[in-house]
C-alpha cells in the first residue's frame, strides 16, 4: 500500500501516517506525533518539513509556551489523507471479505481487547 501511495501521491510512509494521526487526533506537537506513532523524532521531523513544504500541514506556535508548536492539517492535507484512507479501507474490505458478519464482530472484539492492554508492548526504546 505505501509503495502505491508514494507512487501515486508522493507521500512517504511517515508522511502518510503523520497526516492520518492529525486527522484522527487533531492538532498535536511533533513530539506527540512521535509518541503516538512510535517513530523516532528525527523521522517525524523530516516528515513534518516535507509536509510543510507541500502545504499539507501547518505549524502554529502555542501561545502559552512559544517553545512548542502545534501541527494541524491544511485543507489539501485533509483531502489527501481522505484519498489514502480510502485505499486502506478498500484493502481492509478485501482482506476481510472471507469473514462472516459474526466473525468480523469477534475479530473486532479481540483486537479492541488487545489494544486496550497494549501499553506494555507498545513502549518504544
Amino acid at each position: 500500500m505505501f509503495v502505491q501511495i508514494e507512487r501515486e501521491h508522493g507521500l512517504l510512509r511517515d508522511e502518510n501516517n503523520l497526516l492520518f494521526c492529525l486527522e484522527h487526533h487533531g492538532p498535536l506537537t511533533a513530539k506527540s506525533v512521535s509518541d503516538v506513532l512510535g517513530r523516532p523524532k528525527n523521522s517525524i521531523s523530516r516528515a513534518v518539513e516535507n509536509l510543510l513544504q507541500r502545504r499539507l500541514i501547518r505549524r502554529d506556535l502555542v501561545q502559552s509556551d512559544r517553545r512548542h508548536a502545534l501541527l494541524s492539517l491544511q485543507p489539501e492535507g485533509r483531502e489527501l489523507i481522505a484519498l489514502t484512507t480510502a485505499l486502506f479501507k478498500a484493502r481492509q474490505d478485501e482482506m476481510l471479505r472471507c469473514l462472516s458478519a459474526v466473525e468480523r464482530v469477534a475479530l473486532d472484539a479481540i483486537l479492541t481487547k488487545l489494544m486496550a492492554d497494549a501499553a506494555p508492548w507498545l513502549r518504544t526504546g
